[in-house]
């Protein structure tokens, strides 16, 4: 297949097109039928990908509904009691960040609540709390409860009711240590300490909230003077836009075509499969136990691996260098565009807060019609607790591979498909168009579920104004890496 025809000021000097008779003589009924093909095998593989995700969230859901809280739990419960401790008297609003917690499905949750509000109000408040929840274990309310619940139950009890009275609690033998450790984590770690009067141990796990409430305040003062900026920058970019004085780079071409389309589903095809076959083969068909750090090398691999998928245009009959042009892997000067990357970035901010307005009222809708909603997270935490190398590795997939992969995908290839398509519409509503249907599809495809997605696509627009306004990747890359990295620093400050 030869290169689609484009304007000549479009066209670089080394594109070679085709006029062969054959390529004139192309048939329109194959090319109907894979670009139809390609926008089924998109949409099947998206709910594809959403339903396995679910299913491998649901022993982790499984495990922590019968035995402990989750990282993520944890940290907050870091970030809360530190906050608490810089200014006194906030204990009461800050409880009713955990108070899900006392209703929550999850006994572990249960039992941190439990501990977080003797922490933030008074012990005695605590021991109110275990007396609910003991009510609530009597009444049969909690589902799935372990054969080990009553016991770490009676355990909590002692030390609380030891703590509550000023008395220095009887230490928990290793093991125990060690099994309430597993289940209610820095938590568990927390209510021991206190009820022993372990000063030492109490001196770490002051340190690491400080830490924590520190990171949170300072990533605060980031995202303020980050959105501040970027707001300046959208209103900036918006005004010199209808004067028509910002020079948009993007240029669409003078005809469509279904290959980027194809393009993308290839990869889809391709992303999906190599982050969950190897790993079924691996521990199911092999019966393999994989080392800790395993997963986080097979996803690495199958990011990069997933880029064969744009070897589909070569084989259609597209030059290499016209594949990059369309796609935005274009040089240009590297230093303006990586600051063009942290204007985007900052441009994300004021967006980001819209998608999160969405989020709370989608939220609350959730709730009043089932209940309390999934709170989003990410798998990718779990990993951080496998020691430096898992850390070095979940840096590596979120803020390297990930832009790189996704951004070449996302708003390389998807977004030149859409933008060609709808060309010969006003320029607001292709792009509108473009960005939109590219970002649903990239916030739909992340695991932290669906009521997320307004949140994850609002950062996806904002890139996809980079890769507008700047033509190249190379500015959305670089907000992308930069907006995971400073998720990533954070969780990684708060988790140890």
């Amino acid at each position: 297949m030869s290169d689609p025809e484009l304007p000549e000021s479009e066209a670089p000097s080394n594109w070679k097109l085709d006029e062969s008779p054959a390529s004139r003589q192309q048939m329109p009924f194959i090319s109907l039928l894979l670009h139809a093909l390609a926008w089924v095998l998109t949409c099947g593989l998206v709910v594809f990908w959403i339903l396995i995700s679910s299913m491998m969230e649901a022993p982790q859901t499984q495990q922590a509904a019968s035995v402990s809280i989750s990282s993520a739990d944890e940290m907050a419960a870091k970030m809360l009691l530190g906050l608490n401790d810089l200014s006194p008297g906030s204990g009461p609003m800050l409880e009713g960040q955990v108070a899900p917690w006392e209703i929550s499905d999850n006994p572990g949750q249960r039992l941190g609540y439990v501990i977080m509000i003797s922490e933030l109000g008074s012990p005695e408040a605590g021991v109110q709390a275990l007396e609910r929840l003991h009510e609530s274990v009597a009444a049969e309310e909690i589902p799935d409860l372990p054969e080990s619940y009553p016991e770490l139950l009676k355990i909590v009890g002692e030390l609380l009711f030891a703590e509550a009275a000023g008395e220095a609690a009887t230490p928990l033998s290793q093991v125990q240590l060690g099994e309430l450790e597993k289940d209610l984590g820095f938590l568990g770690k927390l209510l021991h300490a206190r009820a022993v009067q372990d000063t030492a141990v109490l001196e770490r796990i002051q340190t690491q909230m400080n830490r924590a409430a520190f990171a949170i305040l300072g990533v605060i003062v980031w995202f303020l003077v980050m959105g501040f900026s970027g707001l300046v920058a959208l209103i900036l970019m918006f005004v010199l836009m209808m004067n028509k004085t910002l020079k948009f780079r993007f240029r669409v071409s003078s005809t469509s075509s279904s290959i980027y389309m194809e393009t993308f589903a290839a990869w889809l095809l391709l992303f999906i499969g190599l982050q969950t076959v190897p790993s079924i083969i691996l521990m199911n068909v092999l019966d393999l136990n994989l080392p800790p750090n395993a997963g986080l090398l097979i996803g690495l691999a199958g990011f990069f691996l997933s880029l064969l998928a744009l070897g589909w245009p070569l084989l259609r009959g597209y030059s290499f260098s016209r594949v990059c042009a369309d796609i935005g892997l274009v040089p240009g000067r590297f230093f303006i565009e990586i600051l063009a990357g942290v204007v985007t970035y900052a441009a994300a901010i004021p967006l980001l807060l819209v998608g999160a307005i969405c989020f709370a009222v989608l939220s609350a809708l959730y709730s009043l019609v089932f209940g309390a909603p999934p709170e989003p997270t990410h798998p990718i935490q779990e990993s951080l607790t496998s020691g430096a190398t898992g850390i070095i590795l979940t840096y590596l997939l979120a803020c390297v591979a990930a832009p790189i992969v996704e951004e070449t995908m996302f708003r390389g290839v998807l977004y030149r498909y859409l933008r060609d398509i709808s060309r010969r519409w006003l320029w607001f509503f292709s792009f509108l168009l473009s960005a939109l249907v590219s970002s649903f599809i990239f916030a739909v495809i992340h695991p932290q579920g669906i009521l997320f997605v307004p949140v994850l696509g609002a950062l996806a627009v904002a890139f996809c104004i980079g890769r507008e306004w700047r033509g190249s990747l190379v500015a959305p890359m670089v907000a992308h890496g930069l907006s995971n990295a400073v998720i990533m620093t954070l969780n990684v400050l708060i988790m140890f």
